[in-house]
């Protein structure tokens, strides 16, 4: 954490103690507002377990949570915004230290949680003071509308004063990223907050307690769920990631070997008339030899390229080797598929490729070779010895003087 992030928090939670000193003549000291003071710090403290990090670089995390604070802050003053955000922020860190659930510099991200809350909630309740009692009707509809506009301006300040905060500590730098950030956080959120804060505010002033706890019981619920389905969406994500990363070879971007069983699998499944192909780069060795494997790679990656040209998006092309790849040509003919190969093969000696070596460009041409081995779902044969089939067939055209495709059926004996 660096040293000006220290001093900002140390200047913020000052300003936010001096701002609730001063203010302490508007904290009423009564059973009423002792309860509220509870129940408030009970469902905040639920809250914070469910809070979402929206940015988390360097060790560095800003977390988005639904603002009741500013609720209690309307009845309790500065002063009760204070002791309220310090029994909340300083309870769920002792919590996390006891769960072993904390983050680097954990008390210096509760002391600036502590007085940036105070600090952005004072502003919104300085301008609710000032409207409300002497300008606004709190039944009517423009009581919505300033508590609304009072929650995002705190939102708006909250998210400034984390700009300010990360970018002391380098985790941001530009003032487009700093504006990404401010910009954070939905007009439909806001207003769904807004709207449960004025029936929680409303429900205070008539004393209907048990109205207040089911507004914060069903907000609990119905965030938990949110967050549960946000969750699940995450984890899906990370394994539908995983599984690419599983599957896909690095260099190319085609599928692995890896992923040869899951179609084999898959075939043994759907059972239907595919086309396989086995190929591989002729005399790669040389290509090695005389430049380097930098180049290699190159023409590998090209290779690729060029055989993505010709197939459809339900065929499957697989690196199962250095220079070697498998080709499963789905809803062709059997003469479909020679004619595509043949295609493949006889465009790509008439291609040349600019490849980069040492620092320079060089023009160079290379071919291939096939084995065609076209399966059929009535075939008395298993995909796995089909793709046997294919690999013998490759190398019969290497063979046979390379650049040619092999063709064959299975026959029965």
């Amino acid at each position: 954490m660096q040293t000006s992030q220290k001093i900002f928090v140390v200047t913020v939670l000052l300003i936010a103690s001096a701002i609730g000193i001063a203010n302490i003549h508007l904290f009423p000291l009564n059973s009423s507002n002792l309860f509220l003071l509870c129940l408030f710090s009970f469902f905040i403290f639920l809250f914070s377990r469910l809070q979402n990090i929206i940015l988390k670089k360097n060790n560095t995390s800003v977390v988005s949570s639904v603002n009741y604070s500013f609720a209690y802050g309307v009845f309790a003053g500065p002063s009760g915004l204070l002791l309220l955000e310090l029994i909340t922020k300083l309870s769920l860190t002792v919590y996390n230290k006891i769960k072993r659930d904390e983050e680097p510099n954990l008390w210096w991200t509760t002391f600036y949680n502590i007085g940036t809350s105070v600090l952005y909630n004072s502003l919104a309740l300085f301008l609710y003071y000032l409207l409300v009692p002497t300008v606004i009707n709190p039944h009517s509809w423009v009581y919505f509308i300033l508590i609304f506009l009072l929650i995002y301006i705190a939102g708006i300040l909250s998210m400034c004063l984390a700009a300010f905060y990360l970018y002391l500590g380098k985790d941001i730098q530009t003032l487009q990223e700093a504006l990404q950030l401010i910009k954070m956080g939905k007009v439909t959120s806001r207003m769904m907050t807004s709207i449960s804060i004025i029936f929680i505010m409303h429900f205070i002033s008539l004393e209907y307690w048990y109205m207040v706890v089911s507004i914060f019981i069903l907000n609990f619920l119905i965030t938990s769920s949110y967050n549960t389905n946000v969750e699940s969406v995450k984890n899906k994500v990370e394994r539908d990631m995983f599984e690419k990363m599983a599957y896909t070879d690095q260099l190319t971007g085609s599928f692995n070997r890896n992923y040869l069983e899951k179609e084999i699998t898959k075939q043994h499944q759907d059972k239907e008339n595919i086309g396989i192909v086995v190929t591989d780069i002729d005399r790669f060795k040389r290509i090695n030899d005389s430049f380097n494997h930098s180049v290699g790679d190159q023409v590998i990656k090209h290779y690729v390229h060029f055989l993505k040209k010709f197939i459809q998006n339900d065929d499957v092309l697989i690196r199962t080797g250095g220079e070697e790849f498998t080709l499963f040509l789905k809803h062709r003919t059997p003469e479909q598929c020679e004619e595509l190969v043949e295609k493949i093969r006889s465009q790509l000696e008439k291609t040349s490729i600019n490849v980069e070596y040492e620092e320079k460009k060089v023009s160079l041409t290379y071919t291939a070779s096939f084995g065609l081995f076209y399966y059929r779902k009535a075939d008395k044969i298993s995909i796995e010895k089909a793709c046997v089939q294919a690999d013998n067939l490759l190398f019969q055209s290497k063979e046979e003087g390379r650049n040619r495709v092999s063709v064959r059926q299975f026959e029965e004996d």
